[in-house]
C-alpha cells in the first residue's frame, strides 16, 4: 500500500479514512493552543489600540497644560476694507479706536523717457558707473557705450545684498510713445529711499537728483490715531501700539474712526476642551468594547477578566471626577466647568456650561486644568495629573500597559515555537502510522496466502 493509498488492496481497509480520523484526534492540543494563540493575538492587537488612544488623550490633555493654552485671542475690526487686524498670545482683551490718515508709500522715480523709443536703445556715452543706496546700502553695476535700457535694467534688478531680498526693483515700461525704467524701493517709508550717487549715463538728466519731475511716488509713513494717539509707522503692518495686535492697513480715511475689539477667542478653547473629553471617551470606549460578555453565544471580549485593563479604565475614570487641589471651590472639578460622566464613564460636555466658565471665571478655569506653580503655586492641574497617569501606564520601561504587552508578546512566540514543536512529531506521528498500515496490509496479505494454502492442502 502507499502513503496516498484509500484503501487496502487485499483488506479493503480505507486507511486515508482511519488515518484522517486519528490525526484529527491527534491535532486536537494544536487546534486548541492555536486557538488561544490567536485570542492572545487579538488581546495584544487590542492593547496596542489602546496604548495609542491612550497616547492621544495624554497629548488632547497637554494641549490644556500651558496658561498660554488658554491665552487665544481673536480680533476684529468694524471696516475691513480700512484695515484687518491679528491677534497674539500676548494680547488683551479690549476695545480702541483707529483712524487711518495715510498709508506708508514705496519710494518710486523714473528716467525721462524723450530719447528712448525702444528698449535697445544705448543709455552711455562710454565706461562708467551707475551707483545708488536704499536705506543706505550701496549698489552700482558698470556700463558702457553699448548698454541698452533695458540692460541697465535687468543688471540693476540682479544686484543684491542677500540671496533672496531685493532693496530696490527695476523695470521698464511704454507710455505709448516712449520707453522709461521705474526704480521702485521694495520697502515702504521714509528711511529706505533711493538715491542716485553715481550716474555715468544719460538718464535722469545725467544727474543725481530723482525729485521733482523724476518723482512719481515720494518715500511715506503711515499716519493713524489709535485712541487718540497720533501714530506714525514705516510699514502698513503696525506693530506694538496695541499690546499683542498687528494693524495690517489697507487704505486711509481720515474722516472714519475704525473700532478694533480684542476678546478672548473662547472657541479655540472650547475646541481643545472638547477634544480633551472625546479622545478620553474614545479610550473609555475601546476597554469597553473588548469587555463584554455576550451571555447568548457564552462569547467574550479580549479585555473581559483582564485586571490591567479593567484598573486602567477604573483609575482615569476616578482621576476624571477628582478634585484639583489649589483651585477655588466653584471650578476644582470638570463637573464645575460642563463636564459630566454618565454610568459609562464617558464624559459629555455642556456647551452653555463651558462657556460660561470661560468667560465668567476665565482663572480658575485655567487653574483646573495647568499646574499651580504656573501662578505661584505648587499644585498639579488636571492636565498634568492626567499626562503622568498616562505615561505611568504606557511608558516601556515601567508602563503596565507597556508591561502587558510585553508578557503577551512573550507568551505569544513561546506558543509558536510550541506549536511549530508539536506540528514535527505530529508529521512523524502520521508517517509512522502509514508504515503501520503498510505492515498491516501486508501481514493480511501474508495471513490469507497461508490460509489460501491451508484450505488447497484440507482438500
Amino acid at each position: 500500500m502507499s502513503v496516498t493509498a484509500s484503501t487496502g488492496l487485499i483488506s479493503q481497509i480505507d486507511y486515508q479514512a482511519l488515518l484522517e480520523s486519528l490525526m484529527q484526534i491527534k491535532r486536537e492540543p494544536i487546534n486548541l493552543m492555536m486557538d488561544r494563540k490567536d485570542k492572545l493575538e487579538s488581546t495584544d492587537t487590542a492593547y496596542e489600540e489602546l496604548a495609542t488612544k491612550l497616547a492621544d488623550f495624554q497629548t488632547a490633555a497637554e494641549a490644556l497644560n500651558e496658561y498660554t493654552d488658554f491665552n487665544d485671542f481673536a480680533a476684529s475690526v468694524s471696516d475691513e476694507t480700512i484695515m484687518s487686524v491679528t491677534a497674539q498670545e500676548t494680547a488683551t482683551a479690549g476695545t480702541h479706536t483707529v483712524v487711518v490718515n495715510s498709508l506708508a508709500k514705496a519710494h518710486k522715480v523714473y528716467t525721462d523717457g524723450s530719447t528712448y523709443t525702444a528698449t535697445t536703445d544705448t543709455i552711455a556715452n562710454g565706461a562708467g558707473t551707475f551707483a545708488w543706496t536704499v536705506g543706505g546700502t550701496a549698489y552700482s553695476v558698470s556700463v558702457d557705450a553699448t548698454t541698452t535700457l533695458q540692460q541697465l535694467s535687468d543688471s540693476m534688478n540682479a544686484v543684491t545684498t542677500d540671496a533672496t531680498v531685493k532693496d530696490l526693483t527695476s523695470s521698464v515700461v511704454f507710455d505709448g510713445t516712449n520707453y522709461h525704467m521705474i526704480l521702485t524701493s521694495q520697502e515702504t517709508g521714509t528711511t529706505d529711499v533711493i538715491d542716485i550717487t553715481t550716474n555715468d549715463t544719460n538718464l535722469f538728466g545725467g544727474g543725481v537728483v530723482v525729485t521733482g519731475a523724476y518723482e512719481l511716488q515720494a518715500g511715506g509713513n503711515a499716519s493713524l490715531n489709535v485712541d487718540g494717539l497720533a501714530v506714525t509707522s514705516q510699514t502698513n503692518n503696525v506693530d506694538g501700539i496695541i499690546p499683542g495686535v498687528t494693524l495690517n492697513l489697507e487704505s486711509a480715511d481720515s474722516a472714519k474712526t475704525i473700532t478694533v475689539t480684542i476678546a478672548r477667542d473662547a472657541e479655540t478653547i472650547e475646541t481643545k476642551a472638547v477634544d480633551f473629553a472625546e479622545k478620553y471617551n474614545a479610550v473609555m470606549s475601546h476597554i469597553q468594547q473588548y469587555n463584554r460578555y455576550d451571555s447568548d453565544t457564552k462569547t467574550s471580549g479580549v479585555f473581559f477578566g483582564d485586571s490591567t485593563a479593567r484598573s486602567v479604565a477604573d483609575e482615569l475614570r476616578r482621576l476624571m471626577t477628582s478634585e484639583v487641589s489649589g483651585v477655588g471651590s466653584t471650578m476644582n472639578r470638570l463637573v464645575y466647568a460642563g463636564f459630566t460622566m454618565d454610568v459609562d464613564g464617558k464624559l459629555s460636555v455642556n456647551s452653555s456650561d463651558l462657556t460660561d466658565a470661560i468667560e465668567n471665571d476665565f482663572d480658575n478655569f485655567v487653574r483646573l486644568f495647568i499646574d499651580g506653580n504656573s501662578i505661584g503655586e505648587s499644585t498639579k492641574g488636571m492636565a498634568s495629573l492626567i499626562s503622568d497617569m498616562v505615561e505611568d501606564m504606557t511608558a516601556v520601561d515601567y508602563g503596565r500597559v507597556a508591561a502587558r504587552q510585553k508578557s503577551l508578546t512573550s507568551i505569544i512566540l513561546d506558543m509558536e515555537q510550541e506549536i511549530a514543536e508539536q506540528e514535527d512529531l505530529l508529521a512523524a506521528f502520521q508517517e509512522k502510522l502509514r508504515l503501520q498500515f503498510v505492515a498491516l496490509e501486508g501481514m493480511i496479505a501474508s495471513l490469507r496466502e497461508q490460509g489460501g494454502y491451508l484450505a488447497n492442502f484440507i482438500k
